[in-house]
C-alpha cells in the first residue's frame, strides 16, 4: 500500500514514521527494514542510524598521578551539572557491587545499559594505529590482541626526574 504523504512524497503506511522531508540538498526518503530510498531517484542510500551531532562526556578516576579515564557519547547534548549528577546518582548505585575493573567503568556500563551513551571501550575498536615521525615505527596494532583484552594491560604513565636518587 502507498500513500501520500502532505508534503505529495509517496511512503508505505509501515514506514510511515521513518519519513524524511525534502530539504534542498536532499531528496525526500522512507525506509524499509534496512534500508532507505531515495523517492525522487529510487537510489538506494545507507541507512541513517543515528543524529549528526555527537556530545563526547568523559569519567576520570584516581589522582594527578596515577588515573583512568573512560569517554561516553550520546547524541543529545546534556548540560555538565546534570551529567554531574546523573554520575553520582550511578555511582552511589554501584560502589561496591561492580563487576568491572574499575568504578569508572562500572558507571560506564550503567550509563550505556540505561541511558543510552554509548561507552567509548577498547572493545569497539575498529582500527588502532601506533602512528611516529619514524615511518618504520608506524603501523597497525592488532584490535584483537588477547593481551590487550586482558585485566594485565594497562598504560601508565610515569614522569621520572633523571636526576633523583633510586632506591
Amino acid at each position: 500500500m502507498r500513500t501520500i504523504c502532505s508534503s505529495g512524497w509517496p511512503f508505505s503506511a509501515a514506514s510511515i514514521d521513518t519519513v524524511k522531508a525534502p530539504t534542498a540538498h536532499a531528496p525526500a526518503v522512507h525506509a524499509g527494514a534496512d534500508e532507505q530510498v531515495g523517492v525522487s531517484s529510487g537510489t538506494r542510500i545507507p541507512p541513517l542510524t543515528r543524529s549528526l551531532r555527537l556530545y563526547f562526556y568523559e569519567l576520570h578516576e584516581g589522582d594527578d598521578d596515577v588515573f583512568a579515564d573512560v569517554l561516553l557519547v550520546h547524541d543529545e547534548q546534556m548540560e555538565p551539572e546534570d551529567f554531574f549528577e546523573l554520575v553520582q546518582a550511578i555511582r552511589d548505585k554501584v560502589q561496591g557491587h561492580f563487576e568491572q575493573d574499575t568504578l569508572i567503568e562500572a558507571i560506564a556500563v550503567e550509563l550505556e545499559r540505561e541511558h543510552e551513551f554509548t561507552f567509548v571501550s577498547d572493545a569497539r575498536l575498529t582500527a588502532s594505529v601506533h602512528v611516529s615521525p619514524i615511518d618504520a615505527e608506524n603501523r597497525l596494532i592488532s584490535v584483537d590482541d588477547q593481551v590487550l583484552e586482558s585485566a594485565e594491560y594497562r598504560s601508565v604513565f610515569a614522569e621520572l626526574d633523571p636526576d633523583a636518587e633510586l632506591n
